[in-house]
């Protein structure tokens, strides 16, 4: 959802359906192929995760049964994040881990160390949520090669993205905290 109210969400979705589903209950709309998309790039995860930890011999933590790692921000109750799979990393210890099924248009995102921007913003988010210093993202690109990269903290862009998630998906909040926020971005320039 954090790509979604940077306009890098998937197709289709927006800031306002965004907001529609989060406060007023509306359903989230996709399409059936792009549903059958995700649904196979969940059916993914399992192998992702073995061929994660295989691949880099970091220790990698599944979801409890089919449900999600979900954690909340210990300071902003409002702010969540779902984890596809939580890495003990040698340098960064535990850290988020998203992992991504990548078909054969979106291969090209992925070349060199490059991945797309919708997955930097969701894994942001994910270290924003859990405070880690670093998160996981590995994409399974076209069945047979994993790519794996070290997303690491943007301290400046989290500051920047609680400010603008307390000031735009709470309709209570009152300002305090955004005050709270600035004095922090403020004392640390």
């Amino acid at each position: 959802d954090a790509a979604v109210l940077y306009g890098k969400g998937y197709s289709g979705q927006e800031p306002v359906k965004l907001f529609a589903e989060k406060y007023a209950g509306a359903e989230p709309s996709f399409e059936p192929a792009q549903l059958r998309r995700f649904a196979l790039g969940k059916a993914a995860e399992p192998v992702m995760r073995s061929w994660l930890q295989e691949e880099t011999n970091w220790e990698v933590v599944s979801p409890p049964t089919d449900r999600l790692l979900a954690h909340i921000h210990p300071d902003y109750r409002h702010i969540g994040a779902t984890l596809d799979a939580v890495v003990v990393h040698p340098h960064y210890g535990l850290i988020p881990g998203e992992l991504k099924k990548v078909s054969f248009s979106q291969r090209r995102d992925w070349e060199g160390n490059g991945f797309p921007d919708k997955f930097f913003l969701q894994c942001q988010h994910q270290m924003l949520v859990t405070g880690s210093k670093a998160a996981v993202l590995a994409g399974l690109i076209d069945e047979d090669e994993l790519a794996v990269r070290v997303i690491l903290r943007d301290d400046m862009h989290l500051r920047q993205s609680l400010v603008a998630l307390l000031s735009t998906i709470d309709p209570q909040w009152n300002g305090q905290a955004l005050r709270r926020e600035m004095r922090k971005a403020r004392a640390e320039a």
